[in-house]
């Protein structure tokens, strides 16, 4: 999945779970907490294998639920030490929501079954090709993402990205835009009014 699949469905996820349980919208910190923790497996082995070729897949050890699971309740275990479990909550769930998505994305996006074993590293490493360094990944990816879109067969993902995309950012706005305050002000205003 792409960065802005996976922060819509866990921000959709965590807000109505918030709002569910404290009646309240997401504050700041736990939308940045959220979307540090649902990019974070990326974030780590996207770069270890297709930059450094520390691993044989983008999807090994951040993904591992032998990792995501102890990792997780170490940041709730030091946020709550903090006063801070917020972050812990929101990291966590962002953390834990990137593999559902992940091992489902292929079976939205072909029809393929889901791919559960890819998160038991290392009892189950995933071999995946690689398209050489990390930018040709990248584009290599990219492109199969494009050619998704563009191919009239699959006007019903179109709709899905298009739904998706538009209910986490209404969702977002009715929660009163938590975090764009921190951003607008780090904007220069020039750039505003170009």
């Amino acid at each position: 999945m792409w960065p802005w699949e996976h922060f819509s469905v866990s921000y959709i996820c965590y807000s109505v779970a918030v709002r569910a349980t404290r009646r309240r919208p997401p504050n700041a910190v736990e939308g940045y907490a959220l979307l540090f923790g649902a990019l974070f497996p990326d974030m780590v082995d996207k770069p270890a294998s297709w930059l450094f070729h520390v691993f044989p897949s983008g999807v090994s050890v951040a993904h591992s639920i032998f990792v995501a699971v102890p990792l997780t309740m170490v940041v709730l275990l030091i946020s709550r030490h903090l006063d801070r479990i917020e972050f812990g909550t929101a990291f966590g769930a962002g953390y834990l929501l990137h593999l559902p998505q992940d091992a489902v994305y292929g079976t939205i996006t072909s029809g393929s079954a889901p791919a559960y074993r890819v998160f038991l590293w290392p009892i189950a490493p995933k071999q995946t090709s690689s398209y050489g360094g990390f930018l040709a990944n990248v584009r290599h990816y990219f492109g199969q993402y494009q050619a998704l879109l563009a191919d009239p067969r699959t006007v019903w993902f179109v709709l899905f990205e298009f739904l998706l995309l538009s209910a986490a950012l209404s969702l977002w706005v009715a929660d009163g835009a938590p975090g764009w305050n921190m951003v607008s002000k780090r904007v220069p205003t020039r750039w505003l009014h170009r």
